[in-house]
């Protein structure tokens, strides 16, 4: 999983990988199906083109992440330092948001973007103030 590891190095492979075992997943599958394969040779192409393509797009999402995508960050690693506060109390958050927006006509997809920069900025907050406190950054932090 090193950035520069053998699974980094060969992230185009195991996405075309990917996506060649799943294509044949999907139309070779259908084909044998289609041909009236006996239900025993169509069930066993399947579940070996099933396996192997969870097992490619697993090391192909895997290889692409490690080449491509984990670089540092600095304010990815700010937030990282209380994701696991914002996690616990966002649900506070979500649910009050949402209440009171709940009587004001608004498309959904604008709902979603207020709810989430409220909740988002709420919840940094709190995790702001709680690693304030010395006994409470030792416990959850």
């Amino acid at each position: 999983m090193a950035t520069d590891g053998p699974l980094a190095r060969r992230w185009l492979f195991w996405i075309i990988a990917c996506v060649v075992v799943y294509n044949l997943l999907c139309f070779v599958t259908v084909k044998l199906e289609a041909m009236y394969t006996p239900k025993l040779i169509w069930s066993l192409a399947y579940a070996i083109l099933w396996v192997l393509s969870c097992t490619a797009s697993c090391y192909g999402l895997f290889a692409l992440f490690s080449a491509l995508i984990n670089k540092p960050r600095p304010w990815l690693d700010n937030v990282a330092s209380f994701a696991y506060i914002m996690y616990i109390v966002h649900y506070v958050y979500v649910t009050w948001v949402q209440y009171f927006l709940l009587n004001i006509v608004l498309p959904a997809g604008l709902k979603f973007i207020i709810v989430f920069a409220i909740v988002v900025a709420l919840s940094m907050l709190t995790a702001k103030v709680i690693l304030k406190s010395p006994k409470l950054a030792l416990w959850l932090h």
